[in-house]
This record gives structure tokens, sequence and C-alpha cells, in this order.
């Protein structure tokens, strides 16, 4: 029968304990420890958001390679992809892209991306600085300094928008709504230069010019 000798189990109890108290008091006695350890640290947390920031950066060199592909194709197709990302940095550069270029298809694509992912939009009234003090109170007071629209309901595969409950669309170029009768508020815009739309809104059987940013 295997016999063990309980004084020597007690000895290298109190040997293992006293090994790891020696060996904490040296680190702690160490100053370079608590220089050397942070760094240590630092380095494995911010090794990956390195890669991940290069690798985001290729992809966007890829991406506005395709952007500048001769065949109109392959740069609808590349457009339709970022719009469709799930990272902002990618989805603005779609826009941007979008928006500046000569294809209007790609312009048109980038509209509609952009009125479906709002929930709001703010019209700015035009010309009425140049009118007489009396005349733009009243225009200001009738239509609002900033005509506020929520939009509540969207439909991304037929381009159909409700605006505050009435009726709108994007088309191609175009954004409009109108609610029903002929003093109900309705507006019609179409793409201008770059991420700017203009056209007109009414309300009450008033009508003036308006533009809407989109950037």
């Amino acid at each position: 029968m295997l016999h063990i000798d309980c004084r020597w189990l007690i000895f290298a109890r109190f040997a293992l304990t006293v090994m790891s108290v020696l060996a904490a008091s040296s680190y702690a006695a160490d100053p370079h420890w608590l220089k050397t350890t942070p760094v240590v640290i630092a380095q494995t947390t911010t090794a990956p958001s390195a890669d991940r920031i290069r690798a985001q950066s290729q992809r966007m060199r890829e991406y506005r390679a395709l952007l500048a592909d001769p065949d109109s194709n392959v740069r609808l197709a590349a457009l339709d992809e970022m719009l469709k990302s799930s990272e902002p940095a990618l989805r603005e550069l779609a826009f941007e892209a979008g928006f500046a270029s000569a294809d209007q298809n790609m312009r048109a694509l980038a509209l509609r991306a952009r009125i479906i992912s709002m929930k709001s939009f703010v019209l700015e009234l035009q010309n009425v600085a140049k009118l007489a003090d009396e005349e733009r109170r009243r225009v200001i007071a009738h239509f609002g300094p900033n005509p506020t629209f929520t939009i509540t309901k969207v439909d991304e595969q037929t381009g159909n928008i409700e605006v505050q409950q009435c009726p709108g669309r994007v088309a191609g170029q175009e954004f409009s709504f109108s609610c029903a009768g002929n003093n109900g508020p309705a507006m019609r815009l179409r793409l201008a230069d770059g991420a700017v739309m203009t056209g007109t809104y009414s309300r009450l059987g008033a009508i003036v010019a308006v533009q809407l940013t989109l950037q």
C-alpha cells in the first residue's frame, strides 16, 4: 500500500506559496514592469484596427476604380452595391460620386437612394430676398421660413412615397408629392447641379420657387 508522508505535502504547499509571493513582489518592485505592460496591451488592441483601416482603404480604391470604369453597366452595378452597403463611408462615397456623375442613370440611382433613406426634408424658399419688405413678409407668413416635411412611408421597389400622408414619388431625376384638392400642398422638384434639386412648392393657391439640398 502506497504511503505518503503528510509532512512532505505540507512542505510542498508552503514552498509553492512562498514562490508565488516572491514572484508577485518582484514584479511590483520592478518599475519597468509597470512601464512595459501597457505598451503590450496597446499593441494588441490597435493592430486589428489598423488592419481594418488598411482593408477599408483598399476597398475604397477598388470601388473608385469601378465607378470610373468605361463600361456604364459596371459603373451602375458598383454604385448600386455601394449604396446598399452597411458602411457609412462607402455609402457617402457613392452619393458623392453619383450626384457628381455625368451619367444620368447614376444620378437617378443616387437620387432615389437618398430620398428613400431620408426621414424628413427642408425646403429653402428662393428669390424671397429680392421682394419688397411687405411682400416678403406675406410670402414667409404663408409658406413658412423653412417648410419642413416628414416622409411617412416609402416603397423601395416602386419609388412611391408618402409625405405627411400625401402621395408622392421619386422617379428618374424628379421628386414630387401632392395632397388631394387644388389648394392642398404640392411640390415638384428636379435634380439640378450636383446634389441640389430645384422646383416649386404650392400651398392654398399660392406658389413659390424652392430648393432642396441633398448633401
